[in-house]
Order: C-alpha cells, then sequence, then structure tokens
C-alpha cells in the first residue's frame, strides 16, 4: 500500500502516517525526485507519534452531516477532518499552508 493518495489534485494521507509519508519524501529529494519539500518539524512528527486521532471517522460523519452535500463534495478529505473538528471544538486554528483551502474549512 502507498503512503499517499494522489487520485486528486492535494495528495492526501492519514495523519498516522506522516512519518512514513516524511522519509518518503526526504528518500526522493535526496535522490533529486522532489524541489520544495521540507521535512516535518521534529515536534510534529513526536505529536503524531504518540497521540491517537482525537476524532473518528464516524464522528467527521455526523459533525458534517448537516453541511450541504455540495459544500461537501469540494472539500478534499484534509480539509472535511478540519472542518469536522472545528465544528466539533469550537476554537481550533487552522494551520495549513497557504492555499490549502482553509476558508473552505473554516
Amino acid at each position: 500500500a502507498t503512503a499517499m493518495d494522489c487520485g486528486g489534485d492535494w495528495p492526501t494521507f492519514p495523519v498516522q502516517r506522516l512519518v512514513e509519508v516524511e522519509r518518503f519524501l526526504d528518500a526522493a529529494w535526496r535522490r533529486g525526485e522532489v524541489r520544495g519539500v521540507r521535512k516535518a518539524p521534529p515536534a510534529a512528527v513526536a505529536a503524531v507519534r504518540s497521540k491517537p486521532l482525537p476524532i473518528t471517522d464516524a464522528d467527521v460523519a455526523d459533525a458534517l452531516r448537516d453541511v450541504p452535500p455540495a459544500l461537501l463534495e469540494t472539500l478534499a478529505p484534509f480539509q472535511r477532518y478540519g472542518a469536522a473538528v472545528a465544528l466539533r471544538r469550537k476554537r481550533v486554528l487552522l494551520a495549513d499552508e497557504m492555499g490549502a483551502g482553509k476558508t473552505m474549512q473554516a
């Protein structure tokens, strides 16, 4: 199985596989196959290793049940997850990269 699903515009992967994806990108960078990729900060890698996902797929579906289907279809999986976390917790910081669609999540 691959670490990333590149079927859409943005590659996505489960957060539990962050370390695997970081290793994949690092190896590709060393071979000169990837440019502009930065390593995941050690603190982010450590946080992912130490904590499970805060909400489940069922929680995501439940949190987004009242969101219009036309809007949900425009969101990438990571955006749906971010929107669900925001709806559940009310106070969150969406800190995705520029251009990743934070406005749509909010």
